[in-house]
């Protein structure tokens, strides 16, 4: 898919610019040259997924043009924070005790970047789409749990780096800023409300009960389970 596209060239790309560039200094449009020779490299490399051509070669340059946009609102936030992306689809987890009951957690962050001194960090999740809402929409209607499961799990007592910012960050975007982030105060306010939502659907799971969530049926379209889901008993 598209999405999946848009993470691997960005965990690459940005790879290549901690390996060989700063971050905090690297001007765009040396940025954005190194990103275009990038792109035609990897595109080479890539599969047409069974698309024609011409098609095909629409797609890339629509991806190609959504990802320079992205980019530079992105370094211009890292370089305005200080904070460098420095490990890329980062796994954590932990065990965490809900009413009695543990519940293990695991997640993969997309990115994750450090201040300089590397006792503070920023997880971050790309998202291929934006639907203009806030932080708390995302989490509770839209069930975008990453950001408030980082920052449980990454602020343990027994971690070694404080995570003090969770967000997702947007390729396409309806409002003016890619990102929506929560703060770690900003969980504080919603921490019971958000451990209540996992309590319940960590005995949803323990019971062998998964509720279906589909927000558009067009997706069933090209979605690989669609010969097996449940979506009709909605």
């Amino acid at each position: 898919t598209q999405g999946s596209l848009y993470h691997d060239i960005l965990k690459d790309f940005y790879a290549i610019i901690k390996n060989k560039k700063d971050f905090l200094t690297i001007s765009w449009p040396e940025t954005e040259n190194l990103f275009n020779n990038f792109i035609e490299e990897k595109f080479k490399s890539s599969q047409k997924y069974g698309l024609y051509s011409l098609l095909w070669e629409s797609i890339k340059q629509k991806i190609k043009e959504n990802l320079l946009n992205f980019i530079k609102e992105d370094l211009q936030t890292i370089q305005e924070r200080g904070f460098v992306p420095s490990n890329f689809e980062y796994t954590i987890n932990s065990t965490l005790n809900f009413n009695g009951q543990n519940l293990t957690l695991r997640a993969v962050a997309d990115r994750i970047d450090k201040s300089k001194d590397g006792k503070e960090c920023i997880a971050i999740d790309y998202k291929s789409k934006d639907k203009g809402v806030d932080i708390e929409k995302l989490i509770f209607t839209e069930s975008s749990l990453q950001p408030p499961i980082y920052l449980e799990i990454l602020n343990k007592t027994d971690n070694q780096i404080f995570c003090s910012l969770a967000e997702l960050a947007f390729i396409t975007h309806k409002v003016k800023n890619h990102t929506r982030s929560l703060s770690l105060e900003q969980f504080n306010t919603i921490k019971n409300k958000f451990t209540a939502l996992l309590s319940f659907l960590g005995d949803l799971a323990q019971k062998g009960i998964y509720p279906i969530y589909c927000e558009n049926k067009e997706y069933c379209n090209f979605c690989d389970f669609k010969d097996i889901c449940r979506k009709n008993h909605l």
